[in-house]
């Protein structure tokens, strides 16, 4: 059994932020907490993550059953703005506006960065003077005009474009996918299945040196019920080895009372660490602390991402970085292709009205951002 485990985490020891009471809330870093006493500012108190709480809210509020609330950590209250600070849960229940308290049901997490306050957008002004005429389309254009050349490098043109970051080599595509415009999240990652008889397993290898073949990462690992277990009092716990190495967290706890009913999932006990492998590398399989089964069956599933796969997608990312720094020499090759073409470079006829329907276009998603409570004013 694992031996690293320290609480369940729902009531964690604190160093006071400012002074609170017993039930007042508090937020020290990324965690919200209701304190289970009181005490004075920079003393120790023991604060409940979880749970539902009646806690103080912003009186000239409204509050509906699951919307979701934030923590003003300067007026020390709750709010449904989302500008004021950092999510902490949801409304329990309904509340009236004005009321002082209202009922919350504590997430008990870190928030995820885009929840909270963000940063303001400033409004685009549209100064083309179109701005009674938008519409959907854009125009097509007409007619050109001079081009004034403003790049700053008109004192140096010349006759010969400069060479960029040159790319020695081409890529070479042989991965037989699809090409497309976006790299998948998630590439090379596959599930290696192990069917176990849970009568057969005895403490040892259940899978010995398996060739993986290629560089990997193991990212997980569970077991699935696939017959169920009848007999009480039975257990193993599984791991996995990558060479000589244990992969830190790949323990899998077996009991009778986990391997039922059929469909059951039992995952490792928690973030692996040392689970990386080459090529050459091999994964064994391995049972410990075994009272024999009499019945049962299951899938081991290991899940992999394969390295070599992820190393492609990296030389292909490294191939359009290099793309994008060769821009850095092509303000002065602008500049001199302007100097060649100013005779025909161009105001276009219609361009202050499609950069006015444009700027309409992003006043109204803007406005919508601000009405959803994604941005503010």
């Amino acid at each position: 059994m694992a031996t690293n485990y320290v609480q369940a985490g729902k009531v964690l020891d604190f160093s006071a932020p400012y002074d609170r009471t017993t039930g007042q809330g508090f937020q020290v870093g990324s965690i919200f907490a209701v304190a289970l006493g009181t005490a004075l500012s920079t003393v120790a108190i023991r604060g409940q993550i979880d749970g539902v709480w009646t806690l103080a809210k912003t009186s000239a509020q409204a509050w509906t059953v699951g919307q979701k609330l934030f923590w003003d950590n300067t007026n020390k209250r709750l709010d449904s703005d989302s500008t004021v600070g950092m999510l902490v849960g949801v409304a329990q229940a309904v509340a009236a506006n004005p009321s002082s308290t209202g009922n919350v049901r504590l997430n008990g997490v870190a928030p995820a960065t885009a929840e909270g306050a963000q940063g303001a957008i400033v409004a685009l002004t549209d100064s083309t003077g179109l701005s009674g005429t938008h519409d959907d389309t854009l125009a097509a254009t007409a007619a050109l005009v001079t081009l004034t050349d403003s790049t700053g490098d008109s004192a140096t043109h010349n006759d010969t474009l400069a060479d960029g970051s040159t790319i020695t080599a081409a890529l070479t595509d042989s991965t037989t996918g699809a090409a497309g415009d976006t790299l998948a999240a998630g590439a090379g990652h596959y599930v290696l299945p192990f069917q176990l008889d849970l009568a057969d397993i005895a403490d040892g290898d259940l899978v010995t040196d398996w060739v993986i073949g290629h560089k990997f990462t193991v990212i997980e690992s569970w077991f699935v019920a696939t017959e169920p277990v009848t007999t009480g009092a039975k257990a193993t716990t599984l791991s996995l080895d990558i060479g000589a190495t244990v992969i830190t967290n790949s323990q899998i706890a077996l009991t009778s009372a986990n391997c039922t009913p059929v469909g059951i999932k039992v995952a490792n006990a928690g973030a692996l660490a040392l689970n990386t492998g080459a090529a050459t590398d091999t994964l064994t399989v391995k049972a410990a602390s075994t009272t024999a089964f009499a019945e049962g069956k299951g899938v081991l599933l290991v899940h992999i991402q394969n390295m070599d796969t992820a190393d492609a997608v990296a030389s292909i990312a490294a191939k359009v970085n290099l793309l994008r720094t060769d821009n850095l020499v092509q303000n002065q090759n602008d500049s001199d292709l302007a100097q060649k073409a100013i005779e025909i470079v161009t105001q276009l006829a219609v361009t202050n009205q499609n950069i006015s329907d444009v700027a309409q276009k992003i006043l109204e998603i803007r406005t919508a951002l601000i009405a959803a409570g994604i941005l503010t004013a």
